[in-house]
């Protein structure tokens, strides 16, 4: 089983992120990897949760997002949505960490 990652690119001079970005993601995801691209070019930080090897954790992803695709990310507890959505809201300006 994969380990999550915490990835923080935002630098020492940033403040502290208040919320947990979570993104559900699988190796060969492409709109995982944009995700994870857009998180990064915004510099925020997230926890990585690969699915690949892990059905509980899968199961657990299609049960509190109703979606069967990848990636899925959550703030908090609550769900955003997919890539789309992600780059939706950077675009609305309305992802608030």
């Amino acid at each position: 089983m994969a380990n999550p990652q915490m990835m923080d690119r935002r630098g020492p001079e940033a403040e502290p992120q208040k919320k947990i970005l979570n993104i559900y993601t699988s190796i060969k995801c492409s709109f995982c990897q944009r995700a994870k691209d857009l998180l990064d070019e915004a510099k925020v930080t997230y926890v990585e949760h690969l699915v690949d090897d892990n059905s509980e954790r899968r199961d657990w992803v299609e049960e509190h997002s109703g979606r069967k695709v990848l990636p899925q990310i959550f703030v908090d507890d609550r769900h955003l949505g997919g890539f789309f959505e992600l780059k939706r809201s950077f675009q609305e300006g309305t992802l608030s960490l």
